[in-house]
């Protein structure tokens, strides 16, 4: 897949909407005990993120030794920090990363052990499938067993030759610090897999989209029915969608009218459906399209859906519910309204990777040009410490090999189609 670049940040606030333009697709934003501090997460920041598109992936830092105060600490950072992400409406699922923030390198098995004993106890708060760690290259491989998330950072994680070193396996890499971006300071990030710990307010999410995608179909056939209580006995359109949107969400009790044909609209200004947002989503979302009974030549309106994994949901007088190719879609011709709920489920197509064309020459020992600037960039941006000066000297040729071994390519040390393909679309492993 191709990497997701996002960023993390303090107290600095970056321009949401500027940061969505740029290419970032998440901010990593912080969790802690005690007093409100100025680069807490907050509800506000949260929806503007998820708004903009984008997700949020929660990190928990006391400061920057509390890892070492072992299990009680573990135990308290854990609660705190799902007390104020659920707070700021993040999902009661969300992973949670805790910081080590320090230099390992002269760490005793003391204190590797205090870390772990943290974490375990992190662990029984939340599960181990909602705990993660960020720490340097040698932090990962100490206490990679303790946790599920792992988000390294570049500081402190260079070998003595002052060569950056990636451990394997990481969901998340921080790359870059201190960069003055849309208004703020950030630090740079990016994510190698489809999943790495993002959430947004009022999302749903892959256990979500198979526990409502189960009661979608449960209802093929319940009749049509225009009544203003749903249920099993029978169902109207909006009141179909109704039902499928409390599914998404893990209501207790679905069957309870959300909205009708002719109110979606006003609900929404309002903001009393603050699940719903106007206007299309894309295809890893819950999808419906309306049409206003003041639109229709009968003056019955109607809506119909898009739900993934299932393609079209609809409830249709005559024919009742009907899912698949049977049902209308939200993008059907009928619809001139739409509106959505966001998801971010495992099921969504990773975007193609993409990248620039090939050069037309292969680069060797001795070549200069902005052919190679570009490509030195790139490797930069892996993480390889490689002078971007357009010159294909002796340090570019050793970190090309070291690249096409990783990669399994012919080790040559030369850039062809091959090669200049892998550094913009491989996974960044080293």
């Amino acid at each position: 897949m191709a990497v997701i670049q996002g960023v993390d940040y303090s107290s600095s606030r970056p321009n949401v909407a500027c940061l969505k333009t740029g290419g970032k697709q998440f901010a990593i934003r912080y969790t802690h005990i005690g007093e409100k501090r100025a680069k807490a997460l907050t509800r506000a920041e949260a929806l503007a993120l998820t708004d903009a598109g984008m997700r949020v992936v929660v990190i928990f830092e006391e400061m920057a030794g509390h890892m070492l105060a072992g299990a009680v600490a573990g135990t308290a950072a854990a609660k705190a920090s799902k007390t104020m992400a659920e707070a700021a409406g993040i999902h009661k699922r969300a992973p949670h990363y805790f910081a080590l923030d320090v230099d390992t390198h002269t760490f005793t098995d003391a204190q590797w052990a205090a870390c772990g004993k943290y974490l375990d106890a992190a662990c029984v708060v939340l599960g181990k499938d909602r705990v993660g760690l960020y720490g340097d290259v040698r932090a990962i491989a100490k206490l990679r067993s303790h946790v599920h998330w792992l988000w390294q950072t570049y500081a402190w994680s260079r070998d003595k030759d002052g060569v950056m070193v990636w451990a394997t396996g990481v969901h998340l890499q921080q790359y870059k610090n201190d960069v003055e971006l849309c208004g703020g300071g950030v630090d740079l990030d990016r994510a190698l897999k489809p999943l790495y710990g993002q959430w947004g307010v009022n999302v749903f999410d892959g256990v979500d989209l198979k526990r409502a995608a189960a009661f979608a179909r449960s209802c093929d056939p319940i009749p049509y029915k225009m009544v203003p209580v749903v249920s099993r006995d029978g169902i109207d359109c909006s009141g179909y969608m109704g039902v499928i949107f409390n599914s998404l969400r893990d209501l207790s009790n679905v069957w309870v009218r959300l909205f009708g044909t002719g109110t979606i609209a006003a609900l929404v200004e309002q903001g009393r459906l603050p699940f719903i947002r106007k206007g299309k989503g894309d295809a890893s979302d819950f999808n419906i399209g309306v049409m206003f009974t003041w639109e229709s030549h009968s003056g019955i309106g109607h809506t119909a859906g898009t739900l993934p994994t299932i393609g079209g949901v609809e409830s249709r007088g005559g024919k009742g519910v009907l899912l698949g190719s049977l049902a209308r879609r939200h993008d059907n011709a009928l619809f001139g309204h739409h509106y959505h709920m966001k998801g971010d489920a495992p099921t969504a197509t990773s975007p193609t990777p993409t990248y620039p064309p090939f050069p037309g020459r292969v680069m060797k020992l001795g070549m200069r040009g902005e052919d190679v600037k570009k490509y030195q960039s790139q490797m930069h941006h892996r993480g390889w410490a490689i002078a971007i000066d357009g010159d294909f000297g002796t340090k570019t040729v050793t970190m090309t090999k070291a690249f096409q071994k990783d990669k399994h390519l012919t080790v040559d040390g030369e850039v062809g189609p091959t090669t200049w393909k892998a550094a913009f679309t491989s996974p960044i492993t080293k």
